[in-house]
């Protein structure tokens, strides 16, 4: 029986993780904490202007796992952004 660690920061789901090992005993396990959805769907400068608010998230929630949805043309401006984990922009799909 193959062990999942669904906690983990690297672990995907639908695919093997980055590191493509099996979970059990990874040196690569990160456990992350609570899971913080950031809902921002206004114009980019909007959106820009919310960022600020991350690493007082990342602050007080150290492990947190964090997803930001936002208008897909908005995407750009939240990639790269160390605190964010996931970006997922609204779509039929989201």
């Amino acid at each position: 029986m193959t062990l999942y660690h669904t906690d983990c920061r690297h672990f995907r789901g639908d695919r093997p993780c980055r590191f493509g090992r099996p979970c059990e005993g990874c040196p690569h396990h990160d456990p992350v904490g609570p899971r913080i959805l950031v809902v921002k769907l206004a114009a980019r400068g909007d959106v820009l202007r919310t960022t600020p608010l991350l690493p007082a998230l990342k602050r007080a929630h150290p492990a947190a796992w964090i997803t930001w949805v936002t208008r897909p043309e908005a995407v750009e401006l939240l990639s790269g952004l160390p605190e964010i984990d996931r970006i997922l922009p609204l779509d039929v799909d989201t």
